[in-house]
């Protein structure tokens, strides 16, 4: 007979049981015995302990606290058993103790481990006088005691489950911060005003940086300034939990004035612009936009173009541009209104972070109208002094302004007090771009220690945070010139490598040209110094990469720059770049790549008829992903200049050319009409395959908006679509994606 193994998760969480029963009788934990026992019960409670200790961080005695959070989190996890789906113990009716078996696994273990009294049913059972809870169940339910063991079991596999959850909901985790809440009010010593209580635990938090305790304490306080303010302190890392989002949805809830409504929208940008989602950053930037319009409010409407000029920055600079302009025009109007003082003071402040950003776009393109702007900034500040954070921004602008006129002194001193700044106000996200930008300022000026200690400074905060794409893409950057002006060319090809790949998936097209050409500087030193023919290779190639770059944005003195580039390193002997990349395999680098690969490997001899084959195919779908994307560029040509019926005949021949890759499409699209018919709607599942095809990938987010249901039930959704092989999951947390498993990218 082959004895029946517990999952981990049931033992720990028996563990955790036996641990909670002991705090729930003296207010103690015993000590748990074995290594084995303690580190399951770690893994079980280490993702959820910190919330709730957040949560009664202080409502409690020190002594008590952990024993609480422990009785708190285990009541909390039973109740995700209840067939009701309510949070808490309480209100049980007597139909679910006597009748509905649904009930038993959450009864039996609340009852044997002292979380639940079993009331009295005369009618069914009469317990006798000192009847232990096991007993008493068996003989109320008629089962034999193995049966209830059963029930007890099978609760505390779903307990764990509830646990170890890999992307629990926001829901899922606002449910427990509720839920301890609760438990921990009913013993707390009334107060006289408990909206002050929870104002000052958010103060205290938010001096802490525990940006999510602090948000549910100031919607609890009902404050809505000071919820803002931790929205904009820390949107960063708000966006690594859902859980904030389901506050901020609940907050719009109970307030549906204009002015809450274009806040609201735009914390609500900046949450998705970490979590790098553009579609819903500027969906939201859209609401803030026709919320502000619908206001008649300059000061709002002013507010929305200078959200949505940055929102473009990246991506359109006449439309930034463009944007801006209308913010200033509109900002300054409001203030010369002085029908409201507070209003015209607020427009002053928000008119100077404005030409900042303005300022900014000016600098990074050695443009010189960002010195007068960055003077009016000065000017509007003598007037009246700016508050802290537009401040460290001026600060931040001025030391780029000086960066770029070669003062690094000057500008050291502006970064090192926007840094002092941000890190009184416990901005993140604004420290980290300024470590990134001091770590490149202290390269400029050799001081390479403190390059490094600045970068890496960054690069630790990532492994234990979500940052932005573009922070992270800087900080590997900036490590690498550090390490490259060490002479340590390892270290630099390393840190540009991953520099790239990160502006790669942040869409910069602009600094993938300037990694590119780092990458090809830092090749050629090394081919020089090792003589390794495929470092001159590899320089050769990113050259080339670069300067088509260039080119592509005009920049000027970029194609001098690049074409000097192997000769000032290599020496007058070669002083053009003799190897720069054919256009065709510059346009499709990847591809031609890997092509160039699969012909080496052809060359060797002695390989078997099957492998053979394999490389060939592999060579093909390469060309076929090319010839794919240059009929897609071909066609949006086609349709933006309204040309579609006078290449129908060309198209048309093509059609047989591409018929292999389009009946990948037809056959994606019927096996998700036969597998997927009872989840989705037909035209909600050709939106969501549309995107699939288009991006390659979407998001639990993603999905919810295009199927138009919640995040709960797009994470259900997308869990049953994976579990049926129609999607393959990839990442963590929000960096959570889903694929079509036959598609190019899923392979790959």
């Amino acid at each position: 007979m082959v004895a029946r193994v517990r999952p981990a998760s049931a033992r720990a969480v028996d563990v955790l049981l036996n641990a909670g029963l002991q705090a729930h009788r003296d207010g103690q934990f015993k000590e748990w015995t074995g290594q084995r026992h303690r580190r399951l019960a770690a893994r079980l409670e280490h993702p959820w302990l910190a919330l709730v200790l957040g949560t009664i961080a202080a409502a409690t005695p020190a002594a008590n606290r952990r024993a609480l959070a422990q009785r708190a989190l285990l009541v909390w996890a039973m109740s995700q058993l209840r067939p009701d789906h309510l949070s808490g113990l309480q209100d049980i009716a007597p139909q679910a103790w006597l009748q509905s078996t649904s009930w038993r696994p959450l009864l039996a273990l609340a009852c044997h481990h002292g979380f639940l009294a079993i009331p009295d049913f005369p009618s069914h059972y009469r317990r006798r006088a000192g009847e232990s809870a096991v007993d008493n169940l068996c003989g109320l339910w008629s089962v034999v005691p193995s049966t209830l063991y059963r029930y007890m079991e099978k609760g505390r596999q779903q307990m764990g489950e509830v646990f170890l959850s890999r992307e629990p909901s926001g829901e899922l985790m606002l449910s427990l911060r509720e839920t301890t809440w609760r438990l921990v009010s009913a013993e707390l010593p009334p107060v006289e005003d408990r909206r002050a209580w929870h104002r000052e635990q958010a103060e205290q938090a938010l001096a802490q940086a525990r940006a999510t305790d602090a948000l549910w304490h100031a919607t609890l306080a009902d404050d809505f300034e000071l919820s803002l303010q931790v929205v904009r302190r820390h949107s960063l890392a708000l966006a690594a939990t859902e859980e904030a989002d389901v506050m901020l949805a609940r907050w719009r809830q109970r307030r549906s004035d204009a002015f809450s409504s274009f806040e609201l929208a735009l914390g609500t940008a900046a949450l998705w612009r970490h979590r790098q989602d553009p579609a819903r950053e500027n969906e939201q930037l859209q609401v803030a936009l026709r919320t502000a319009d619908a206001s008649g409010r300059g000061l709002l409407l002013g507010r929305a173009y200078a959200a949505l000029g940055r929102f473009h920055m990246q991506r359109d600079p006449d439309r930034t541009q463009a944007c801006y302009e209308d913010a200033i025009r509109l900002l300054r109007a409001a203030v010369d209104d002085r029908s409201d003082e507070s209003a015209a003071r607020h427009a002053g402040e928000e008119l100077a972070r404005v030409l900042i950003h303005l300022a900014w776009t000016h600098i990074l393109r050695d443009d010189p109208k960002g010195l007068p702007l960055l003077e009016q900034v000065d000017q509007l500040a003598r007037q009246s002094p700016l508050p802290d954070d537009i401040q460290a921004e001026a600060e931040q602008t001025w030391g780029e302004y000086w960066r770029r006129s070669g003062d690094l002194q000057r500008a050291l001193q502006h970064k090192q007090r926007a840094l002092n700044i941000y890190e009184r106000l416990g901005d993140q996200r604004s420290m980290l771009s300024t470590c990134n930008n001091l770590s490149l300022l202290y390269a400029e000026a050799r001081d390479l220690d403190r390059a490094l200690h600045y970068g890496y400074r960054v690069l630790e905060a990532a492994a234990n945070t979500r940052i932005e794409p573009l922070v992270l893409a800087g900080a590997e950057l900036h490590v690498g010139i550090a390490h490259f002006y060490r002479n340590d060319f390892d270290g630099a090809i390393h840190h540009y490598l991953r520099a790239l790949k990160a502006y790669d998936l942040a869409g910069s097209k602009g600094r993938t040209g300037a990694c590119h050409y780092n990458l090809a500087e830092a090749y050629f030193h090394r081919f020089a110094r090792s003589g390794d023919a495929d470092d001159e290779r590899l320089g050769d190639q990113h050259a080339g990469i670069a300067l088509r770059l260039g080119q592509q944005e005009q920049r000027k003195g970029w194609a001098e720059s690049v074409g000097n580039l192997k000769g000032s390193v290599l020496g007058g002997a070669q002083a053009q770049i003799d190897r720069l990349l054919p256009e065709e395999v510059a346009e499709h680098f990847v591809e031609m790549r890997e092509v160039q690969a699969h012909r080496k490997r052809l060359a060797m001899p002695g390989l078997a008829a099957a492998e053979q084959a394999s490389i060939r195919l592999q060579v093909a779908r390469a060309y076929l992903a090319i010839a794919v994307r240059e009929r897609e560029a071909a066609l949006t040509l086609a349709r933006k200049h309204g040309l579609g019926e006078r290449f129908d005949e060309e198209l048309t021949a093509m059609r047989r050319t591409f018929e292999r890759t389009l009946s990948w499409h037809e056959q994606v699209t019927a096996r998700w009409e036969q597998v997927a018919a009872d989840l989705l709607a037909p035209e909600r599942r050709e939106a969501v395959l549309a995107r699939l095809f288009e991006q390659g990938a979407l998001s639990k987010s993603v999905y919810a908006s295009l199927s138009g249901m919640g995040l709960a039930t797009a994470s259900k959704h997308l869990g049953l679509l994976a579990s049926r092989g129609l999607l393959l999951q990839s990442g963590r947390g929000p960096a959570t994606r889903y694929r079509l498993p036959d598609s190019p990218d899923a392979k790959a």
